[in-house]
């Protein structure tokens, strides 16, 4: 299976969460629009030595679970693109 993005919502109480994700030779990349007044940790896969960038800038705050996967906070009201670098 050579899955290389797909896209989905899921309706809450809060509101609707899109997500869409794509994987590519340079990375993955993660749009994702929550609900007003929400946040979330968005994972990614990246390798040790990759960074993590959250609309185009660098993020102060890497989450680190398991090797191979980086995530960042991000909050809803807004679609937020997070990427490994």
């Amino acid at each position: 299976l050579n899955t290389t993005s797909a896209e989905g919502r899921v309706y809450t109480p809060f509101g609707t969460l899109f997500a869409n994700w794509t994987l590519s030779d340079s990375g993955m990349s993660v749009e994702v629009t929550a609900p007003e007044g929400t946040s979330g940790i968005v994972y990614v896969i990246a390798e040790s030595g990759t960074g993590v960038t959250v609309d185009g800038g660098n993020s102060t705050t890497i989450l680190t679970d398991r090797p191979g996967r980086m995530g960042v906070v991000v909050d809803g009201g807004r679609k937020h693109v997070v990427q490994s670098v």
